[in-house]
């Protein structure tokens, strides 16, 4: 059985996925990008808590973590 995935990468079509599933396809000549003026927009996240004067230290380690996490691009993402 063929995977929609294996056709793509065979030449089948025209696909959009993030780079974390494109990413070693396209390092290899396997894919090409496309129409990269018509990329989407980056997904936001935001995070909401109560008053910052009672917030419990483990959920400020937590917004501490997640903030430097999604800071930077994604190994799979830098060049």
């Amino acid at each position: 059985m063929v995977s929609c995935w294996s056709i793509r990468i065979l030449g089948g079509g025209i696909v959009i996925q993030p780079t974390f599933i494109a990413g070693k396809a396209l390092a290899e000549g396997k894919l090409i990008r496309i129409l990269q003026g018509y990329e989407p927009k980056p997904v936001c996240l935001y995070m909401m808590y109560a008053n910052r004067q009672y917030l419990v230290p483990k959920v400020a380690c937590f917004i501490e973590f997640v903030s430097q996490y999604y800071s930077t691009p994604p190994s799979w993402d830098q060049v």
